[in-house]
């Protein structure tokens, strides 16, 4: 059979016989062949400048192992099977993380379209010039959208207007910047030991390659009011720092992307604060980021806290790997999407959230209104297309408003309803998701696997 090679990325979204532009710094992609075949040879044909990645297996085997996506940009990865016979194969995918600034597809050495074999599998006659168009059209877009003033500031540790993050941010925020006025400060790759004051309308961008800032006694922090609009893209916030403060504060009515960018907070305190703290009705969208907690920290220590009513958090195509996941307030809003959260400790997520969707992700130990304390509002709960292991438990005591659960297509260890199940609803109709297996006499035809039919929504409940 034709080769054809499947790709996951950290044992997840598998993408078979295509190229894929998701990978981030970080990622552990595992390559398998599709078909079973007389021999393999995988060979990762090119890599970034400066990349060092490598096959953690045998090259001979069904399976190469995985490698490390360490440099952005392209991994072209060949497959040859049943070499030297008359049904030799070759597959080329290529898996690209794309550039943290401006998020640019960069190509890899050797791409081509036509015989023998397209390189990639996916090559078009026109793929190499529309890439390199889309490219310059990016760029172009991007300076205009960004930056219609011109008001562009640079920094570099050694040649640069400025050599400081935090004067480039306080001349940008002088000229009294505004949604028809931004300022954009680019920053050059070095590490910036400082403290940054955030302001809105102030946009902080890494130019390229490894942009490190580090706490030095405080967090970071954002301020903003109704209206206000801020963004960072491509920086590693590094906090070295012991202790109860975040990383970075968030604050107030308005609101601020993170993009590509990577929170490692080395600290070991055990009541160690997190990498992001939003408050006070802020909204943020985190999206294709990393956030890496010191395993050192206490258990119960969140990455990401989202507090006050009103406050929302949308975070997407991101992983966070640390002791415990995302802590959400009453009142607050949430949308994890396209996502992973890997944790050590005690809680995926733990949520009194108004409105929690989890789409696309897979996390581990998700607690909803552990303390079953009064609760004004209500407490909502949607999980489509996703994995939950570990503890799933809902405490529906004390909530004045509705609580709700709602599923669709969710693979989950069995939930726990210590005060007896919420209002009950589901998501996704057309194939059955789970069966009551206490209940006796359910015919073949509507247990699972069954396509065209449909169940109410039936959990593996462990009620007290």
């Amino acid at each position: 059979m034709p080769a054809s090679i499947r790709s996951l990325r950290n044992g997840m979204f598998p993408v078979v016989g295509a190229s894929r532009d998701d990978l981030l710094v970080g990622d552990v992609v595992l390559l398998q062949s599709m078909t079973a075949e007389t021999t393999y040879a995988w060979t990762l044909a090119y890599k970034p400048l400066g990349s060092t990645a490598t096959f953690s297996g045998v090259a001979v085997n069904p399976s190469p192992g995985s490698f490390t996506v360490d440099k952005e940009g392209s991994y072209l990865i060949r497959l040859t099977v049943n070499a030297g016979t008359g049904t030799e194969s070759t597959q080329f995918v290529r898996l690209r993380y794309l550039t943290q600034f401006g998020s640019l597809k960069l190509v890899a050495a050797g791409e081509q379209y036509g015989s023998p074999v397209p390189v990639p599998v996916d090559a078009t006659p026109t793929g190499w010039a529309d890439t390199q168009n889309g490219n310059l059209l990016a760029l172009l877009a991007l300076v205009q959208k960004r930056s219609p003033s011109g008001n562009i500031l640079y920094v570099d540790p050694t040649n640069g207007s400025y050599q400081l993050i935090q004067d480039a941010l306080d001349w940008a925020q002088a000229q009294a910047p505004s949604a028809s006025s931004p300022w954009e400060v680019l920053v050059f790759p070095g590490t910036y030991a400082e403290d940054l004051t955030l302001y809105p309308f102030v946009n902080l961008r890494a130019v390229s390659g490894s942009v490190a800032v580090e706490n030095v006694s405080s967090p970071h922090s954002l301020t903003l009011t109704p209206g206000d609009d801020s963004s960072v893209e491509g920086i590693l916030f590094y906090n070295p720092l012991s202790g109860t403060d975040e990383t970075l504060l968030v604050g107030g009515a308005g609101s601020l992307q993170i993009q590509n960018c990577v929170f490692s907070v080395q600290g070991a305190d055990p009541l160690q604060g997190p990498a992001v703290k939003i408050t006070t009705g802020a909204s943020v969208i985190v999206d294709s980021s990393q956030f890496y907690m010191n395993s050192a920290a206490g258990p119960f220590q969140p990455s990401l806290v989202v507090q006050d009513s009103g406050t929302s958090l949308q975070f997407k195509s991101s992983v966070l790997n640390g002791v415990s996941g995302l802590f959400l307030g009453e009142g607050t809003l949430c949308k994890v999407e396209d996502s992973s959260i890997i944790t050590s400790g005690n809680f995926g997520i733990v949520s009194d959230a108004q409105t929690l969707q989890v789409e696309y992700s897979s996390l581990e130990d998700l607690f909803v209104h552990p303390s079953g304390a009064p609760l004004a509002g209500n407490l909502g709960v949607a999980l489509k297309f996703s994995t939950i292991g570990g503890n799933f438990v809902f405490e529906a005591a004390g909530v004045g408003g509705l609580a709700s659960l709602s599923m669709g297509a969710v693979e989950h260890s069995p939930a726990t309803f210590p005060s007896g199940p919420p209002s009950l609803f589901p998501l996704v109709d057309g194939d059955t998701i789970a069966y009551d297996n206490t209940v006796t006499g359910i015919p073949a035809s509507l247990r699972p696997g069954s396509r065209g039919r449909s169940l109410r929504l039936c959990l593996q409940c462990k009620n007290p």
